[in-house]
């Protein structure tokens, strides 16, 4: 049965290290689109930035997930020119579609991700 989704985290990075927002195994037989809304502000400085992300992947039986398209997108990124290192993808590490972020280091961001899935079998 085809299904529709929405998750929302919240976490926060103090330093550069990527680190994993969402992540959302693909089922066997099916295929999977995801629709990712990031948004991110600095801890009392009022810097922001926010992406708008897609990748869709499907998983035929027991075999690894793959990527439907050449590559995952960001479809767009907007931000203030001090969160010009911030970074937000969506990657595939079969069986999982992730949204990862990245701050910068000796900085407090707060993000906001809100992600739908939409699952066909």
């Amino acid at each position: 049965m085809a299904s529709l989704d929405r998750k929302v985290a919240a976490l926060q990075t103090t330093d550069a290290v990527q680190v994993s927002a969402f992540t959302f195994a693909v089922a066997d037989d099916t295929v999977v689109s995801i629709t990712a809304k990031v948004t991110a502000l600095q801890s009392g400085q009022g810097t922001g930035k926010s992406f708008w992300l897609f990748g869709s992947a499907r998983k035929a039986g027991a075999a690894a997930a793959v990527l439907l398209g050449a590559a995952l997108a960001i479809v767009t990124a907007q931000g203030d020119a001090g969160a010009v290192l911030w970074d937000a993808v969506i990657d595939l590490s079969s069986p999982n579609l992730r949204i990862r972020v990245t701050g910068v280091a000796a900085t407090t961001i707060n993000w906001l991700v809100s992600v739908d899935i939409h699952v066909a079998p």
